[in-house]
């Protein structure tokens, strides 16, 4: 949930093709899905990620508006020599665009 946090996620949790999420454009929560062998992220795990991306991000307070969530694997993110902690340069990334559904936002909360 901050600088620190997000480094450590990517930089030392996530594997080369394990899939990252952020909003673009507003500070936030990086987000982190496990790539298994051989395996595709359903879309619905997409959306749950990308859900929790606007959720922990400066764009939920514009909740009814929707949002780009830009996503790729974690080789294609790099810090940037000499940028404050958390920032980082993306390349090869896809966009979702979408609202926080509130449905899904609970249910997201309500699991452990």
């Amino acid at each position: 949930k901050d600088a620190p946090a997000n480094g450590h996620l990517t930089f030392q949790l996530l594997k080369g093709s394990d899939l990252w999420l952020h909003v673009e454009g507003k500070p936030g929560s990086h987000v982190g899905i496990r790539q298994q062998k051989e395996k595709e992220i359903d879309r619905e795990t997409l959306l749950d990620a990308a859900t929790l991306a606007l959720y922990f991000s400066k764009a939920r307070a514009f909740a009814d508006t929707a949002h780009e969530v830009i996503y790729t694997t974690r080789n294609c993110v790099h810090r940037i020599k000499g940028a404050p902690k958390g920032e980082v340069s993306v390349s090869k990334h896809k966009t979702i665009r979408l609202k926080i559904d509130p449905a899904r936002l609970e249910r997201l909360k309500s699991t452990t």
